[in-house]
């Protein structure tokens, strides 16, 4: 079983998606921690559901995925640096 994150608003919203993988709140207001926590640990089917799609999105990060990834990036910023325009996603 994954385990889900509770985390500020300054972790990515890619690392950790609101309701899907973890919970967010502000970052420096403890007491929205506290209530996210409160949240997390009070409701089994939360916990669950969050616990399996932290399973689920840890897989996309992969040494292979965030290798192709970061080719794509540097390919990209490498033909921004040289005037070459993105194809169209």
């Amino acid at each position: 079983m994954g385990t889900p994150a509770v985390v500020s608003d300054g972790v990515p919203e890619e690392v950790v998606a609101d309701l899907y993988n973890g919970l967010r709140y502000p970052f420096g207001e403890t007491s929205a921690l506290s209530n996210r926590l409160i949240e997390m640990l009070s409701a089994d089917s939360l916990h669950t559901g969050l616990a399996a799609n932290a399973i689920s999105h840890a897989r996309d990060f992969t040494r292979d995925s965030l290798a192709s990834r970061l080719e794509e990036t540097l390919a990209a910023a490498s033909d921004l640096r040289r005037g070459v325009e993105a194809p169209a996603a």
